[in-house]
């Protein structure tokens, strides 16, 4: 398990989705039985995988999961055939699902949500979440992959990816949502018929993919109750805006400085800060990117540098100016 879900510090256990290296091609080739049609149990005491009416279950997706954490497997919807995933919240989790809820169902009203990945079904007896299943995994799992075979990104193959980013963000902005988990465990790749293991760096800069965020369970909504223990702080520590760690209101721009850490890791494999995290994000100079990848312009630099500034009113102040600065950039 990385170290991402491992750091948290005094936060709220945020929803991550672990994935397995299983691809579209192989789910979309299981063929299950009548007699597979029953309801599969963990290997971990006590059985809590519910079978859902209507579906088929095929794998764990995240089998070495916390019994705290949501259970999260891949499933066929049988009329269809289709692999969905299904995402089951523990019983002392109801309210971390009734808040990703009611934040789905205030972006599902609002429409435009081309890159937000969300539900298909809710059933609320059993605290389950129906979504498609996203065949080119994560943007961790890809820049593990790439990182593992040595590949940076340049600008112009990451451009589909920063648009898709910066337009999913806007989105639930301009719903008045704050994601407070932005990090590349939560942003999904569609990737029509390629699997995660055939995308490459060319592909990506054809636009093979589109990105879309998930996991808004502890998403912000002055509509919706929040239900965190006071003074807690919620995230993931190492996309936290030093703001939030030091006790402020989240607003779109502690979202901005969270996707400039994306945006700092898809381009040189490393996070920026990784030991001493909440004094270095408040006190600590950004290291220089153009020395962890030759790739990158001193302007795509400045474009980072501008999102992970540590006064907010410095930042960009919308995720479209970020995408207005990088694409003026590639110019």
């Amino acid at each position: 398990m990385s170290s991402e879900k491992n750091d948290k510090l005094n936060l709220e256990d945020s929803s991550v989705t672990e994935t397995t290296g299983q691809t579209r091609k192989s789910l979309d080739s299981i063929r299950p039985t009548e007699s597979d049609k029953r309801s599969v149990h963990p290997k971990s005491d006590p059985p809590e995988i519910i079978q859902v009416p209507g579906y088929t279950f095929i794998e764990s997706l995240n089998p070495d999961r916390s019994k705290k954490r949501s259970i999260i497997y891949c499933a066929m919807k049988e009329d269809t055939r289709k692999v969905v995933v299904v995402k089951q919240y523990p019983e002392e989790e109801r309210s971390q699902y009734e808040q990703e809820k009611a934040i789905q169902g205030i972006l599902k009203e609002k429409g435009g949500y081309k890159h937000l990945l969300l539900a298909n079904q809710f059933i609320d007896e059993n605290r389950v979440i129906i979504t498609d299943f996203m065949g080119g995994g994560d943007l961790r799992q890809l820049l593990k992959i790439f990182k593992e075979k040595k590949v940076m990104l340049n600008p112009y193959q990451a451009q589909g990816l920063v648009a898709g980013s910066c337009k999913g963000l806007q989105r639930m902005h301009d719903c008045n949502i704050i994601h407070r988990d932005v990090k590349e465990g939560n942003m999904f790749l569609d990737a029509a018929n390629f699997d995660l293991d055939e995308i490459t760096p060319e592909r990506l800069k054809a636009g093979i993919t589109t990105l879309k965020f998930s996991d808004y369970g502890i998403s912000w909504h002055e509509s919706v109750p929040r239900h965190s223990e006071p003074g807690r702080i919620a995230g993931t520590i190492y996309y936290l805006a030093p703001e939030i760690i030091s006790g402020g209101k989240p607003d779109p721009r502690s979202d901005i400085y969270a996707l400039g850490i994306v945006y700092f890791k898809m381009f040189t494999g490393e996070f920026p800060f990784k030991s001493d995290v909440f004094r270095q994000q408040q006190e600590a100079p950004l290291p220089d990117m153009t020395k962890l990848n030759t790739t990158i312009s001193k302007d795509l630099q400045h474009i980072v540098e501008t999102m992970l500034e540590k006064d907010p009113d410095k930042r960009y102040q919308t995720a479209t100016n970020v995408r207005k600065a990088y694409f003026q950039h590639l110019r």
